[in-house]
């Protein structure tokens, strides 16, 4: 029954207008989309990494100098222009984006919250990530994750 409760007034709680640990900020909202983002980035490049053939079945116009990784590595500038540095690059430029959005707002929490505060914002950047990743691994390329 507590479990119940809990769930039931969770978001709530985070819709609260009081600067508490547990709300959801705007900030906070801009951040998960990044995460989101890097999530959607990273299953592509694990697409083109692991699955390089489902990908040319799925879209037949690709141009394999680009997206293929064995085959980029043979045209002399894989080491900066092919899918895979690409997509990696992209990962990392939405990670540092979203690091940087939420260092803006950290120190307008109290202290003795300020752990609480950073786990439940690790949880909520952990579970957009994975469902960005989710979103590219299994409904874009038609992947199954288990």
């Amino acid at each position: 029954m507590k479990t119940l409760t809990f769930i039931i007034l969770f978001p709530a709680l985070c819709f609260s207008q009081e600067n508490k640990w547990y709300k959801i900020s705007k900030n906070d909202w801009l951040v998960m989309g990044m995460e989101v983002g890097a999530g959607y980035s990273q299953g592509w490049r694990e697409q083109v990494l692991y699955h390089p053939q489902a990908l040319f079945k799925q879209f037949p116009g690709l141009n394999k100098k680009f997206w293929d990784c064995r085959w980029s590595w043979t045209n002399g500038d894989a080491y900066k222009w092919d899918a895979n540095h690409v997509l990696k690059g992209t990962t990392t430029l939405f990670h540092l984006a979203a690091a940087s959005i939420k260092f803006t707002d950290i120190k307008s929490y109290r202290k003795k919250d300020l752990w609480k505060k950073i786990v439940f914002d690790m949880a909520k950047y952990y579970v957009s990530y994975q469902v960005g990743f989710a979103l590219s691994y299994n409904l874009t390329h038609q992947n199954k994750l288990f």
